[in-house]
């Protein structure tokens, strides 16, 4: 199984990404503040190491993939042309209004629960 994580420019912005580990996103914070990419880049840098060792592919990249997991911030999903249909998509929504693009969403409450919602 694949899991690929969607974020925009990142070999102009994250050109070291492959150098980078989850202690960075502690160690350097001042990178991963801010910023559409830095949603994405922080979960693929955090999710990695716990992904492949459960047997899930991490890749991260500018398009989205057919046929495997693609995770993008919810600005990302905005693309007219983007193959949605081919792919299992999971939002990040952020600070930003809801994503339209699913039928099922969650969302985090203060209580850190979780409660699903169909989006229309």
């Amino acid at each position: 199984m694949r899991m690929h994580f969607v974020a925009r420019a990142l070999s102009t912005a994250w050109p070291d990404l492959n150098d980078l580990s989850e202690h960075d996103v502690a160690a350097q914070a001042a990178p991963f503040r801010g910023g559409v990419n830095n949603w994405i880049v922080q979960t693929f840098l955090r999710l990695r190491q716990s992904l492949l060792a459960a047997g899930i592919t991490p890749t991260i990249g500018e398009a989205f993939i057919s046929g495997c997991v693609n995770l993008a911030h919810r600005d990302c999903l905005n693309r007219l042309l983007a193959p949605y249909h081919r792919s299992y998509v999971v939002g990040i929504r952020a600070d930003r209004p809801p994503v339209h693009s699913c039928d099922t969403g969650w969302r985090r409450r203060a209580r850190r629960t979780h409660a699903m919602f169909r989006a229309v």
